[in-house]
């Protein structure tokens, strides 16, 4: 073979492969089997909201469950089977019993507070704030049965949960009142004092000693202490003394 050949034929073969790789029929990154992947991405999102959506439902029902019934005699068999799902739905809440019991009740405290909190956020008058703390107060614990409260006070995680809430909701009181002094809506007092009468009338509420000899409902239990704390403070009374 000359070297006019082999030039010829080098030149030949540069060329075809310079033409296959610009040649229009050529797609070096296929897009096709990317659409399925696509779809599955999509379809993952989707259950994956499905799955959020079912679990908050089923947090929801088991809360009002161990509310109404307690905790220590339920098993997460007999939670299932209150609620018509699998022991896996309950697990992907929580991984254990205890666990679960804990992150209702954190759950069920923290939903009271955000809803008091909007009620008083659409309150204007001082005084009136501290009465519609209390009715919220009120609200939440009418959902406690004693059965849940004994419950509560026997398991230390549960119990740790709710005495941080009890003293946050007598700190909230005495930040109420000393609000209503300062814009002269209630008279100068101990709002530290108020704030722990609060505390105790909470623990009295879901313990029932407040409950029981009264025949009150815990919502008309705190509208009373609302009274109380209210007329006791009130700065149109004080100008009777």
């Amino acid at each position: 073979m000359s070297v006019g050949t082999l030039d010829s034929t080098v030149g030949f073969t540069v060329v075809c492969r310079l033409e296959s790789a610009v040649s229009p029929n050529t797609n070096p990154l296929p897009t096709a089997p990317t659409l399925p992947a696509a779809r599955g991405a999509r379809a993952s999102v989707r259950r994956r909201r499905v799955d959020n959506v079912r679990r908050a439902s089923i947090a929801s029902e088991l809360e009002s469950l161990i509310l109404r019934e307690g905790f220590t005699s339920l098993t997460v068999d007999d939670m299932a089977r209150h609620l018509r799902c699998s022991k896996s739905t309950l697990y992907s809440i929580a991984p254990s019993k205890e666990q679960l019991v804990v992150a209702i009740t954190k759950g069920f405290f923290r939903e009271a507070a955000v809803s008091i909190e909007n009620a008083i956020l659409a309150e204007a008058d001082p005084a009136r704030r501290i009465a519609t703390y209390l009715d919220g107060v009120g609200s939440a614990m009418n959902r406690c049965s004693q059965s849940y409260y004994v419950d509560l006070n026997s398991f230390a995680p549960t119990l740790a949960v709710y005495e941080r809430n009890a003293q946050t909701a007598a700190r909230r009181v005495q930040e109420l009142i000393e609000a209503g002094v300062e814009a002269k809506a209630l008279r100068s007092s101990d709002s530290r004092f108020a704030g722990q009468f609060v505390a105790l009338a909470i623990d009295g509420v879901l313990s029932g000693a407040l409950l029981n000899p009264t025949g009150l409902t815990a919502g008309q239990a705190f509208a009373e202490i609302g009274n109380l704390i209210l007329n006791g403070l009130s700065a149109t009374g004080a100008q009777g003394h």
